[in-house]
């Protein structure tokens, strides 16, 4: 049984593939697999993984129908049958020594996660996937902390995405990608965490992001963003069930600030949307502000323009309060 299993979805990838397949053939250490996760590709990319698995034996391919990314994922983790997890996205590159330095980091700090750093490119120029520049400055943090970093590190998105990062293989035994949906690590990681004692997070560069302007980040819009805002709003009821009341707090503040700039556009009808979606996306916005104001975390006087999209048929008598307490201040 290898140490690590790497799980790659593919999916249309023809001309990346072999460039991010080559990048974790190139590590320096060995005792891991590979799963390629070829998802109903037409473009040659399924011939591509054939063709990695007859020549390398610790990779195995699985070709299944068009499910999508978290299906992908999770057909991985079905086959995998080792220690620790690593998931790649076919059209990203990791560095050479990314498996031997986190589990190095693992076995330091008896973290059940790292957590590291990655660089974005659109170039492969600008990258060194061998450069020796690693520092291994290690913290390590409870689950809990790193939660928090979701909400108040400034690189939010080193902490959601579930890439490039070693989990321990058993904190998948109930947590699954969710099928079908986009914004897939919003759904997920955040349930990784909640399990960990220990994240090991280092400022070490070990992944490097591929800036693909005709991928699904390239081309949202807000129908697609729906899955975000779904996957913000169960994380804020998690974190109640469970009885986390500085995450709860900080899950419905970052739902009602990210959130505010596409309800505007579904208030106003600026651009085409699902209606049903918007609706639902609506009463979201008003069930978090409702929980805000339950909890005291927000007011009126620096939190009016969240009034106002929370409750819109309110909003001249919304409009009237505030004149009327700036009146009442100006006298005062």
């Amino acid at each position: 049984m290898p140490v690590v299993t790497i799980i790659i979805p593919v999916y249309q990838v023809k001309n990346y593939l072999e460039r991010c397949v080559s990048s974790v053939l190139s590590q320096t250490f060995t005792d891991y697999e590979i799963v390629l996760v070829d998802d109903g590709s037409t473009d040659g990319s399924g011939e591509i993984c054939d063709r990695y698995a007859r020549e390398h034996e610790n990779i195995t391919v699985i070709h299944k129908t068009n499910g999508g990314l978290s299906s992908a994922r999770n057909a991985g983790l079905q086959l995998a049958d080792s220690k620790y997890i690593m998931f790649v996205d076919s059209d990203d590159i990791i560095h050479s020594k990314t498996l031997e330095k986190q589990l190095s980091i693992l076995h330091q700090t008896d973290a059940d996660a790292v957590i590291c750093s990655f660089q974005r490119f659109s170039y492969e120029k600008e990258i060194d996937i061998s450069s020796d520049k690693i520092s291994s400055k290690i913290t390590v943090f409870s689950g809990l902390d790193v939660e928090k970093q979701m909400f108040t590190n400034t690189d939010v998105s080193n902490y959601v995405s579930s890439c490039g990062k070693i989990f321990k293989r058993e904190l998948f035994n109930d947590i699954f990608f969710p099928v079908g949906r986009l914004f897939e690590d919003e759904f997920t990681t955040y349930k990784l965490y909640y399990k960990c004692k220990k994240i090991a997070v280092t400022d070490d560069i070990h992944y490097f992001y591929y800036i693909n302007t005709n991928g699904i980040t390239g081309t949202l819009n807000i129908n697609k963003r729906f899955d975000e805002y779904d996957a913000q709003f169960e994380r804020i009821q998690f974190f109640k069930e469970n009885n986390c009341s500085e995450l709860y707090h900080l899950s419905i503040l970052k739902f009602l600030y990210t959130a505010q700039w596409d309800l505007i556009e579904c208030q106003q009808k600026r651009q085409e949307f699902n209606a049903a979606k918007a609706v639902k996306f609506q009463n979201q916005y008003t069930s978090a502000m409702n929980r805000a104001k339950a909890e005291k975390i927000v007011s009126f006087s620096k939190n009016y323009d969240y009034y106002v999209l929370a409750y819109p048929k309110q909003k001249l008598l919304l409009r009237a309060v505030r004149l009327l307490l700036k009146t009442i201040r100006k006298m005062n």
